[in-house]
């Protein structure tokens, strides 16, 4: 009996297969991905995430009782959790259009506690028509543009002076003679908001409410030129100081302009943003209490805010590619003084810079890289707007060597 099963499993697999060969409409599925090896040294202790793969900035300096500043001794890792599968779906028509999907993971964890763990890094499923498309699914944040981002080797596409999120949503986009119109409803996934219980899903979650997001983009054969903003409110309790119900909230934005210069072997990538209550999207800026009634025990929230700007030169000759990638980051503080709790991404830097220069080596299958990082803090104290002061600058070197089979 055992053996009929196996039989017709097989006759039923292999039917299906023939039908695949002879329907180009026909379901299925491909898998690309890289096997990644990382090296990376530190000249001081850092600010990092998944084990150091994930780099923010220098740590500040801190002296111990004889003067000597416990930070200013190096790190040294090798890993491979980056290390990526892609299944890349393709589908029937529906609804008049094509449709395709991907499923994606890697091991980077979605904490430094869940390092080496599978992690779902995009699952959506996209309907394509002549003019538009539609996403429904996990994919990168509408913030983060995929056409223009910096291209540097560490991982983390150069965080915090650019977006870095992949999250659930609903985004429409119509096409027209090169002009790219797209709208978007976010909520948040592994890459979540500051408040009072850390990083949480909830603060969105519990204010009814997805994020909203627009971009419009204008691309031709050598230029392209866009921006893109987004909006959200969080509510970061249920509750007041006294412990009774609330309706506190506070909202958060960003805006994205960037561009794209492609000259032969050169691609020119640069941009600005400017926003507050950014730490679901890995940059500066959060929020903190600018007041309490001490009648009715209610807190009001007021956002920090911060701007950043960045380069990147690409040179591309045969198996070669050579870049240079520049930015620098600025807290910018609140517009209403700060009386209790601060919840930001490196609140007490006033502002931080770095340049990393690369290369790249290709031989059929294989990437090998190495890139170097030199990268400053400026750290001080807060005063009441939440704005740092008497700084004091902290800098470091990182070298990374990478090596990657991609298939």
């Amino acid at each position: 009996m055992k053996k009929i099963y196996l039989l017709t499993l097989l006759i039923a697999l292999g039917s299906q297969y023939l039908f695949a060969q002879n329907n180009e409409n026909a379901f299925g599925i491909s898998f690309k991905g890289f096997v990644k090896h990382e090296m990376i040294y530190d000249s001081r202790q850092t600010v990092t995430s998944r084990d150091g793969t994930v780099l923010f900035f220098p740590s500040a300096i801190s002296k111990d009782v004889n003067g000597e500043d416990i930070n200013a001794d190096p790190q040294f890792n090798m890993l491979a959790i980056t290390s990526r599968l892609q299944g890349i779906i393709k589908g029937p028509d529906a609804f008049g259009a094509k449709t395709s999907g991907m499923i994606s993971c890697d091991f980077v964890g979605t904490g430094t506690d869940k390092v080496v763990l599978p992690r779902l890094r995009q699952a959506f499923v996209k309907l394509t028509w002549e003019n538009s498309s539609l996403v429904v699914g996990k994919a990168w944040h509408p913030l983060f543009v995929t056409d223009v981002f910096p291209q540097v080797l560490t991982f983390g596409a150069a965080i915090p002076f650019y977006t870095l999120n992949r999250a659930p949503q609903v985004t429409y986009t119509y096409n027209i003679k090169g002009l790219s119109m797209a709208l978007s409803a976010t909520t948040q996934d592994d890459f979540k908001s500051l408040g009072p219980i850390g990083r949480s899903c909830s603060y969105l979650v519990n204010s009814g409410r997805p994020e909203l997001n627009a971009r419009v983009m204008y691309k031709s054969e050598h230029f392209l030129i866009g921006a893109a903003a987004g909006f959200w409110t969080l509510k970061p309790s249920l509750t007041n100081s006294y412990g009774t119900k609330t309706s506190e909230t506070v909202n958060g934005m960003l805006v994205n302009t960037f561009a794209k210069v492609t000259l032969d072997n050169m691609i020119v990538r640069g941009g600005y943003l400017f926003g507050e209550n950014m730490s679901q999207l890995m940059m500066f800026g959060g929020y903190g209490v600018s007041a309490i009634d001490e009648v009715t025990g209610e807190q009001s929230y007021a956002a920090t805010k911060a701007s950043s700007m960045w380069a990147d030169v690409q040179y591309n000759h045969a198996s070669w590619s050579f870049g240079l990638f520049g930015g620098f980051t600025q807290n910018d503080g609140a517009d209403e003084k700060i009386i209790g709790s601060l919840y930001a991404l490196a609140p007490t830097i006033d502002n931080y810079m770095r340049i990393s220069p690369r290369i790249t080596y290709t031989s059929g299958r294989v990437k090998v890289g190495l890139e170097g990082i030199y990268h400053v803090a400026a750290y001080g104290s807060l005063d009441e707007y939440a704005k740092v002061v008497e700084t004091t600058e902290s800098d470091a070197v990182r070298i990374l060597t990478s090596v990657a089979y991609i298939f």
